[in-house]
């Protein structure tokens, strides 16, 4: 079981391709894993939602989904790396065409 395997970043933004082009590497490597033969029984991202980091507190980002912390609410939207990581859960592929842009 593979687990809290993330990518931080500190801006505020949609359009994590750099998690993404991660999320889509380490997934590869999983795949390979499992082809050669090992037993790999899960893969768990860290972490689904931007959250308190002990020394980063809310200035990092580790979150598939971003978190609005000045809203009461504490809106959650979606990135383009939670987009691609529902893919590849529902379709069990690590290769999609999005709006005719390749995920590499």
């Amino acid at each position: 079981m593979i687990t809290e395997n993330g990518y931080v970043d500190s801006a505020y933004h949609l359009d994590d391709w750099a998690r993404l082009n991660h999320l889509k590497g380490i997934l590869g490597q999983v795949q390979l894993a499992i082809s050669d033969g090992l037993n790999v029984t899960g893969y768990i991202a860290w972490t689904l939602m931007d959250n308190l980091e002990w020394l980063g507190g809310y200035s990092v980002n580790f979150g598939l989904y971003q978190v609005d912390f000045a809203d009461e609410n504490r809106t959650r939207t979606p990135r383009e790396s939670a987009r691609y990581y529902s893919r590849v859960t529902r379709t069990r592929s690590l290769h999609h065409d999005h709006e005719g842009l390749n995920y590499v």
